[in-house]
Parts: structure tokens; sequence; C-alpha cells
């Protein structure tokens, strides 16, 4: 198999563990598992795995999801109990969260039967369990440098928003409700009163 079918099969490895994981936290906490929750599992599995389908072997895709999708479900458990259901998509429990477990275990997963065909000049993209931890270190070297970046752009965007058009609409319109007021319709069809 090639780089991309190795890549392209750890997603779908990453996908499926995902969704088991994260209906085996929902029942480990005496929940059932649901639909959705898989749903939500794949999502994390897909994301945790993203950076690293095309370094870790087929195993540590599997240990990657395993490990990344129920941290994710924890974290939507935290964001719940402390904010309340205002993430409309999941994005920071199910995007951020798991790609930090991803782009981090990548340092530990990477083997150099898979990197090693996508830079065939001799570079050795190895992680820990294949002999170099280092690469732990640069992979949390990575994450933070991307964090510092990601914040520092965030926030000049938000400055430069806030100073031209605005970060909120008026509290009216916010009453009224946001489609209603911005967009001209419900969202939501109300049931007819009797």
């Amino acid at each position: 198999m090639g780089l991309a079918g190795e890549a392209f099969w750890n997603e779908h490895v990453a996908a499926s563990c995902g969704a088991l994981a994260w209906m085996a936290a929902e029942r480990l906490v005496g929940n059932k598992p649901t639909p959705k929750g898989a749903a939500q599992g794949s999502v994390a599995g897909l994301a945790a795995l993203a950076s690293g389908a095309g370094y870790v072997t087929n195993w540590g895709a599997v240990i990657i999801a395993w490990v990344a999708a129920p941290i994710a479900y924890f974290a939507t458990l935290l964001k719940l109990k402390f904010s309340g259901p205002d993430d409309t998509l999941n994005a920071f429990a199910l995007f951020a969260v798991p790609s930090v477990i991803g782009t981090f275990c990548t340092g530990i997963f990477a083997a150099n039967s898979i990197s090693l065909a996508s830079w065939p000049n001799g570079f050795v993209g190895s992680g820990a369990v294949d002999g170099f931890p280092k690469q732990i270190g640069y992979q949390f070297a990575g994450l933070l440098l991307g964090a510092v970046y990601s914040f520092s752009v965030t926030a000049g965007l938000l400055v430069v928003l806030n100073k031209t058009v605005g970060l909120r609409i008026d509290e009216d319109s916010e009453a009224t409700g946001i489609d209603v007021s911005e967009h001209g319709a419900e969202a939501y069809a109300k049931a007819p009163s009797s």
C-alpha cells in the first residue's frame, strides 16, 4: 500500500475507533450510547489523526483514536457543565482537544516504515516508539507555536472587527432573536398555541 492509501486507511480506522471509544465513554459514565455520540466520536477520531495519518502505523491510529475520543467526550461534558450549550458545533471539544492529543501522539507513534515512504531522501521521521523520542518535543513545540500564532491572529482580527463593525448586535435584536432580527426568518417553527 502506498503512502496515500496508508493515510486513507489510518483515517478510516481512527474514525471507527473514535466512534467505539466515544460510545464506551458514554457507557462508562452510565449513559446510553447514541448515534449522535458515535458520529461525534468519529469526528474526534478523524481530528486526532489528521496531523499524523501519513506518519503512523495502523495500530498507532487505533491507540490515538482510543485515547483522544474519550477525552473529547469528557471535554464535552465539562463544557456543558460550565458554559452551557452555546457552542453549537462543539468545535473546541471535537476538534481542538483531539487535534492537540493527536499531534502530540504523532511524536510517539510516527514510524520509519511509513514516513520514509514520504521522504525518500533519507529524512527519518520516526517517533519515540521507533527510537526517536526528540520528536515528542518537536511536536510539543509545534503545538505551542501554532497556539501562539492562532491566538495572536485571532486577537488582532477581533480588535479590528470590534473597531469597525462591532462584535455584538444590539440588545433589542438579541432579545428578539438573531434569526428574526438579522435574517428575517425564524430558525425553528413554533408550535401553534391552543
